[in-house]
């Protein structure tokens, strides 16, 4: 059995991306509130990411806004000396990464998809974790609340209304009454 954290998998598959191709610099995590989800593994500090990746939802959302487009995938910058790319790998987690032009855009970015496609799977099985993980949770909790404690500690499970009391003579939709 592993003892590898769901947060060393992700550190991981970064540290294969930067190793994967000549130039990467750095490339980190960030949510969609520009909040870092790991910590930079080269160069960057949290504060540098987290501002690059303010700058980058604002130039992202100014440019949707502007040009009305629907959907941006990917983010370039590129300076005479270096590139920085942002590549989204949910609806609410970001790959930033930061490259020198040491490396070819085209090997850079080849090598950033095949982390993206990682990161991705990775995230989804953390997702259905969680989701399986609160189920369980969820069920638990409805099981208790479905049981009232005699004085002797045995359980008796609560009766149903009747179908057609007083208590169910109106309906509920999305919290609100409905009358028959």
């Amino acid at each position: 059995m592993s003892s590898e954290t769901n947060s060393d998998k992700r550190d991981n598959i970064l540290k294969q991306l930067i190793s994967s191709a000549r130039g990467i610099q750095d490339a980190v995590l960030v949510d969609d509130e520009a909040l870092v989800i790991n910590n930079p593994l080269q160069e960057w500090d949290e504060d540098s990411a987290s501002g690059m990746a303010t700058a980058m939802f604002f130039l992202r959302d100014s440019t949707r806004e502007h040009l009305h487009w629907s959907v941006l995938t990917h983010m370039l910058l590129e300076t005479e000396e270096a590139y920085f790319i942002g590549v989204p790998c949910s609806q609410e987690t970001f790959l930033l990464v930061q490259a020198s032009k040491v490396g070819k855009l085209g090997e850079i970015r080849r090598v950033i998809n095949r982390a993206v496609k990682q990161l991705q799977s990775q995230l989804k099985s953390e997702e259905c974790l969680d989701t399986d993980a609160n189920k369980g949770q969820i069920a638990k909790t409805v099981l208790q609340e479905d049981k009232t404690q005699l004085p002797d500690n045995k359980s008796l499970t609560r009766p149903k209304p009747e179908a057609n009391s007083d208590v169910n003579s109106e309906i509920k939709y999305r919290n609100r009454r409905i009358s028959n």
